[in-house]
C-alpha cells in the first residue's frame, strides 16, 4: 500500500487510476506470486512497456489483471496469433448500423480505443504475432509514444496512464512461436516469471477451495507436481509431449469435486481418468500415471477408484457415462446417420461429457480413423444437441467462424426461413410424440405456432 494515491510493494509504487481499486481475486500472500509482482512493479518504474515471460499457468496475465484492478485501471486483454492484422488492433472503416446502405465510419480497434482512454493493454502471446503487427506498434512502444493511423492521417499520443504489457510463453513451447528481434525486445523491460512451488500452489488452492480441506488439497497438488516431474524426467509420456501439468489442472479438479460431489465424501479419483489419464496417447502411459496416483495419494483414495471401463445408461431425460451425465433435449433434430456406441468410446465420452457440463473447451486428438468426429456426433445425438461442424485449415480466417459484413440476398433469407420453419415443425412433432396431443395443445401449441408465423413474416418482409 502506497497511500491514498498509490499502490505497490515497498519501495516500488504506481499511481492509482480513475476506477475503484479492488482485490481482483489474486493473492500476494505466497512468496512466489509476491516476488513476481515485486519484479513487475519494479519494471513499471520506467515508462517502457513490460514483457512478462514464463511457463504456462504461472500467472502472467492474471498478475497484470490483478495489479490493474488493485490500481483502479481497466485492463484490456488482446490475444495475438499468426492471423492477427494491424487493423484488428487499430480499427477500420465499418458499415454504420441504421444508416443508408454504403455508409461507412471509422471504428477504433481495441488497442487504439484503450490508448485513447488511457487503459492498460495486455498483448498476449506476443511471440505469435506476425512481423507486420510488431512493426506497426514500434512507434507506440519506444520514446515517441505515439501511434500513426494512415486511414485517419492522424497520430495519437499515449497518455500517462496508458501502459502496455506483453505476455508470452518460452520459445521452447512450440506452437508457431518465434524469437522476437532484439531491436524489438529492447523496447521492453523484460521480467521472467518464476514458477510456483508446492507451498504456493497449496496456499492459492486453499484460498479458493477452502471447502475441500488442506489435507486433500495437499495430496492433489502433490500428485500434479509428481506427474509433471515424472514427465520432465521422461519416465513415460514420450508420445504426445511436451506436457505441462500445473495449477490450472488442480483448479479443474477442485471445481469438478465441488460441482459433482458433496462434502465430506470427496472422491478425487472419480475424475482421474477424465482429467489426466485420457490425455495420454498410449495405455502404458495411462497405467504409469495411475501407479503414480496410487503412490502420491498414499492409499487414501486408491481403494475407491472407479472401474476404468465406465458404465453407460440412457433414458428419455438423461444420458450417463460413468460419473458424467447430461440432460437430453426434448426437441428431436433431423435423423442423424446411424452410429454405434463401442466400449472403447466410453472413457473418452465420459471426459467429453464432463467438459461440456463444466463449459470447458475440449480437444479430441488421435490417429486418422480413430473415431474422433464420430464420438462427438454420437454425443450430440445422445444429448439431442445440434452439432455444427467446420473444417479448419491453415487458410481459415476468423471471419469464417465469427462472421463478417455481406450483401443481403433474398434467396439466402428465404432458405434460412424454411430451415427455421422445418426445425420448429420437428420440435412440435417431437413434443406431440412425447407428452401427447392434448398436453401440447393446452400448453405450447399456440406459442409454437405464433413463433413460427412471426419468424416467417419477418423474413418475408425483409
Amino acid at each position: 500500500n502506497g497511500g491514498p494515491t498509490q499502490f505497490g510493494l515497498d519501495p516500488f509504487f504506481v499511481p492509482l487510476g480513475g476506477g475503484a481499486p479492488c482485490a481482483g481475486g489474486f493473492s500476494l500472500a505466497t512468496p512466489t506470486p509476491r516476488a513476481n509482482a515485486f519484479r513487475v512493479l519494479r519494471a513499471m518504474q520506467l515508462r517502457k512497456p513490460v514483457l512478462l515471460e514464463g511457463s504456462p499457468g504461472v500467472g502472467k496475465t492474471s498478475l497484470v489483471q490483478a495489479l490493474g484492478a488493485a490500481c483502479g485501471h481497466r485492463v484490456v486483454r488482446i490475444n495475438l496469433s499468426e492471423q492477427t492484422d494491424l487493423m484488428d488492433l487499430l480499427g477500420s472503416d465499418l458499415p454504420v448500423e441504421g444508416a443508408p446502405p454504403g455508409t461507412y465510419a471509422w471504428q477504433d480497434g481495441p488497442f487504439l480505443a484503450a490508448l485513447r482512454s488511457g487503459h492498460w493493454v495486455i498483448l498476449d502471446e506476443l511471440n505469435l504475432a506476425p512481423q507486420a503487427v510488431l512493426e506497426g506498434l514500434n512507434s507506440c512502444l519506444d520514446h515517441r509514444a505515439t501511434v500513426y493511423v494512415p486511414e485517419l492521417a492522424a497520430s495519437f499520443e499515449c497518455p500517462p496512464s496508458f501502459r502496455v504489457f506483453g505476455c508470452q510463453n518460452p520459445l521452447q513451447q512450440g506452437g508457431g512461436r518465434k524469437g522476437l528481434p532484439k531491436s524489438f525486445l529492447n523496447r521492453f523491460t523484460q521480467v521472467w516469471m518464476e514458477e510456483l512451488d508446492a507451498a504456493d500452489m497449496r496456499a492459492i488452492a486453499g484460498s479458493l477451495f477452502a471447502a475441500l480441506g488442506a489435507p486433500l488439497l495437499e495430496q492433489l497438488v502433490g500428485f500434479v507436481r509428481a506427474l509433471q516431474a515424472a514427465l520432465a524426467r521422461r519416465e513415460f509420456g514420450a508420445a504426445g509431449g511436451p506436457w505441462d501439468f500445473n495449477l490450472r489442472d488442480v483448479f479443474r479438479w477442485c471445481e469438478l469435486m465441488l460441482a459433482e460431489q458433496a462434502p465430506p465424501h470427496w472422491r478425487p479419483g472419480a475424475f482421474l481418468d477424465a482429467l489426466f489419464l485420457q490425455r495420454f496417447r498410449s495405455e502404458s502411459d495411462r497405467k504409469a500415471a495411475l501407479r503414480l496416483y496410487r503412490e502420491s495419494m498414499g492409499g487414501c483414495d486408491a481403494a475407491q477408484l472407479p472401474p476404468l471401463q465406465p458404465h453407460f445408461a440412457v433414458s428419455s431425460r438423461w444420458v450417463q457415462v460413468g460419473c458424467a451425465w447430461l440432460p437430453r433435449a426434448a426437441a428431436q433434430l433431423p435423423p442423424p446417420p446411424p452410429l454405434q456406441l463401442l466400449h472403447g468410446m466410453l472413457r473418452p465420452l465420459q471426459a467429453l461429457i464432463l467438459g461440456v457440463r463444466m463449459g470447458w473447451m475440449c480437444v479430441v486428438s488421435g490417429e486418422g480413423g480413430a473415431g474422433k468426429s464420430s464420438s462427438l456426433r454420437l454425443l450430440a445425438q445422445l444429448s439431442g444437441a445440434r452439432l455444427e461442424e467446420t473444417v479448419l485449415s491453415t487458410a481459415t480466417d476468423t471471419t469464417e467462424l465469427l462472421g463478417c459484413f455481406e450483401q443481403t440476398e433474398l434467396s439466402r433469407l428465404q432458405l434460412e426461413t424454411l430451415q427455421e420453419a422445418d426445425e420448429l415443425g420437428r420440435s412440435l412433432i417431437s413434443q406431440l410424440a412425447v407428452v401427447g396431443v392434448s398436453e401440447v395443445s393446452r400448453k405450447g401449441l399456440g406459442s409454437v405456432s405464433a413463433r413460427l408465423l412471426l419468424k416467417v413474416s419477418r423474413k418475408c418482409l425483409g
